[in-house]
């Protein structure tokens, strides 16, 4: 009986490590670097990526953190900026974005996708139940900016004011369909734009989960994006529930 029992032990060992290793993302590439490396994009510019996974039809979980700290680590120091999936073989990205070629073939891409992110350091990590890869890089300050949109985040004393995420978005018909901005160590922001301002008017508001619990007042602004704008503040008061 305890041949069969320790047999079932060891196939079950064999069936779980084989599992891990299996499921896997391998070959990423970000904006043209693989990992170990860094891409560098500007503001709105287009961001690709690529990659396999091990069986046609995968589901692939891809996360973009802001690396705060610049280590190339995903770490406490860190802000997760956003987390979506991606289907291989999903050409319309019902639950994230899509993958371009529309294949369940184990490949997954992405391209012809206009990302106004806030300049920073960051990592874009794509793994596939739990295991994957990672790409560190920088988005530098848009060049030609055509409008800015600038405020204040007012916090609570005791409440880090700074890299807090403030986004203008609109459509997602056109891209790029938002432009971040990171706020200072007072609390302060300016978002750079090009002169595109179609679809207006845009919303203007802090990005969804950053003060959980908390009231944001106003919970956004309609802009009319037309000329500068300022003086566009948010006030975040902690729940003391």
């Amino acid at each position: 009986m305890k041949k069969y029992f320790y047999t079932f032990l060891i196939f079950l060992f064999v069936m779980f490590f084989a599992s891990q290793n299996y499921a896997q993302v391998t070959n990423l590439v970000v904006a043209g670097a693989s990992p170990g490396g860094h891409f560098t994009l500007e503001s709105g510019g287009e961001m690709t990526w690529l990659y396999n996974v091990p069986n046609p039809g995968d589901t692939a979980l891809v996360k973009i953190w802001i690396d705060l700290n610049g280590d190339k680590t995903i770490d406490s120091g860190d802000k997760l900026w956003q987390q979506l999936f991606q289907i291989d073989g999903d050409s319309v990205g019902q639950n994230g974005v899509p993958d371009v070629d529309g294949k369940a073939n184990g490949s997954i891409s992405l391209s012809n996708f206009l990302l106004g992110l806030a300049p920073a350091d960051y990592i874009l990590e794509v793994t596939n139940r739990g295991v994957g890869q990672k790409v560190a890089g920088t988005i530098t300050p848009l060049t030609n900016v055509g409008y800015t949109i600038s405020g204040k985040v007012i916090v609570p004393s005791g409440v880090d004011p700074a890299n807090i995420v403030v986004e203008l978005s609109r459509n997602e018909q056109f891209m790029p369909f938002f432009w971040d901005a990171l706020t200072d160590a007072q609390g302060d922001y300016t978002i750079k734009m090009t002169t595109d301002t179609a679809g207006n008017p845009w919303v203007l508001q802090l990005t969804d989960g950053q003060f959980p619990g908390s009231q944001i007042t106003p919970t956004n602004y309609q802009v009319t994006v037309n000329s500068n704008k300022i003086n566009k503040d948010f006030t975040v008061t902690i729940s003391d529930a």
